[in-house]
């Protein structure tokens, strides 16, 4: 027969609450390792089920209670420059509320499969060479549609029946970037038809990884070297961050980050391991800050000098 529960409460950072963390707890000399999943809320319970055994010496669970709490302040004396930025970017954007870091948290859980990485390619594809509100009006207004394409169906059509498809969704004429684009994941379905099963797919490509949260650069480099259409450096890793992986898309705002910082990804990625900070959801933060706030590269060091300019002093 177990005993009564022992509860704790934890106090977590928002960022940590959207995207998951790993906490210790010591008790009687014991540590356990509470990993917190993403997505939680304020008075969440997180259960270490019989963790009494390993404690006390008797059975039991340990209960935890989490706090989350708001997203901090800009506080010029606290955190490195790389946090203090994150920080603020992530209070600014409305932390949990924004729609990007809603869509970051259900990626976080998801299983690859081929048909998952079809969807990821329709959309790395698309909103190539887009902008924010040309990529966000796109998807309001496509992704239920885009969502019944079936890869295998897809894969299986002729060069009539896609050009028939592609009317169907384009006015006449269909412009020559969308052609292509839309050939271009085609041919990608076509390969993807060439797998028996989901299990050879990740095995082949991703090295047997099962959740998209495993995935990472390395992953990112794979996919660049297969060559695909419009999915060369910099879409590849957004395909893994599409996915749900730890992956930057270096893309313009990144670009000018560095430039400002004086750094490259290795640093900041070292940077924010510190704090427990994934890549991914800095990139999320840091790229929704820019469009929002900024919108135009020529702007961003004037910008970022006049918000962060006393983290180089």
């Amino acid at each position: 027969m177990s005993d009564k529960p022992v509860t704790y409460e934890l106090t977590i950072k928002e960022f940590e609450a959207i995207a998951g963390t790993t906490k210790r707890l010591v008790r009687k000399g014991k540590r356990l390792e509470i990993r917190i999943p993403s997505g939680v809320d304020n008075g969440t319970k997180v259960v270490l089920p019989n963790a009494l055994k390993m404690t006390d010496g008797k059975a039991g669970d340990i209960l935890i209670l989490i706090k989350v709490s708001p997203v901090e302040s800009l506080n010029t004396q606290s955190g490195t420059t790389t946090d203090v930025i994150f920080r603020t970017c992530l209070r600014e954007i409305g932390g949990a509320g924004n729609s990007d870091i809603r869509r970051y948290v259900e990626r976080s859980s998801l299983v690859i499969s081929r048909d998952e990485f079809f969807q990821a390619v329709i959309w790395t594809v698309w909103v190539s060479g887009m902008s924010r509100k040309a990529a966000a009006g796109f998807r309001r207004n496509n992704e239920e549609k885009f969502r019944n394409i079936d890869f295998m169906n897809f894969a299986a059509l002729d060069i009539l029946q896609l050009e028939a498809f592609m009317e169907s969704l384009h006015s006449k004429p269909v412009r020559q970037r969308a052609k292509q684009k839309w050939q271009a994941i085609h041919y990608i379905a076509k390969w993807l038809n060439n797998f028996s099963s989901d299990e050879s797919f990740r095995y082949e490509v991703f090295q047997g990884k099962y959740k998209g949260s495993d995935l990472d650069e390395t992953d990112a480099l794979r996919l660049k070297d297969l060559r695909f259409p419009f999915v060369r450096a910099t879409n590849a890793s957004y395909l893994v961050k599409t996915l749900g992986g730890k992956a930057v898309k270096d893309d313009r705002w990144v670009k000018e980050l560095f430039e400002w910082g004086k750094i490259g990804l290795g640093e900041l990625e070292t940077k924010l391991q510190a704090f427990r900070i994934p890549l991914s959801f800095f990139d999320t933060v840091f790229w929704c800050y820019c469009e929002m706030f900024i919108r135009r590269t020529e702007l961003f060091q004037e910008h970022f000098d006049d918000k962060f300019g006393f983290l180089k002093n």
